[in-house]
């Protein structure tokens, strides 16, 4: 079985959702139940407001970028999903089109399914060039068979 999905996918699957909701959670909170003069700058309910803002504004983007994505493992006729809780098998068959997006040199991949899993039609993942080229040639051996 080959893991499709790059390892910094646990990272930003797992760990930077985490400490971002741990470290400036407790940051915001921290921020409005403290005193006034212990806080930073003239204005501490306009630093307060800006901490809490950026927290908001951070954790929305995790929500959407982060959290989606899957650690995608192969063998000859199946792809493995995870989100590193739950793990479903799909077959090849299913991948109807792949996706891709640079960025960092690396792909952000989306497949699109011929339906609706568990995790949804569309299942996203990072990867980086050879990764992807193996994708794409079990997918097209698959379907030749």
């Amino acid at each position: 079985m080959n893991v499709l999905s790059s390892s910094l996918t646990v990272v930003l699957r797992i760990f930077i959702p985490v400490f971002w909701f741990v470290f400036f959670g407790s940051l915001c909170l921290f921020s409005w139940f403290t005193d006034d003069q212990d806080l930073p700058l003239r204005d501490p309910f306009i630093f307060r407001v800006q901490l809490t803002v950026f927290f908001f504004v951070g954790l929305s983007l995790i929500l959407v970028f982060l959290l989606p994505l899957k650690r995608i493992e192969i063998d000859g006729t199946s792809l493995y999903i995870t989100n590193y809780f739950k793990t479903i098998k799909i077959p090849l068959q299913s991948v109807v089109k792949i996706s891709e997006k640079k960025f960092i040199s690396r792909s952000w991949i989306t497949l699109h399914l011929d339906f609706n899993s568990t995790f949804g039609k569309n299942i996203k993942m990072v990867c980086n060039a050879d990764q992807l080229k193996l994708l794409k040639e079990e997918i097209r051996r698959t379907l030749e068979t």
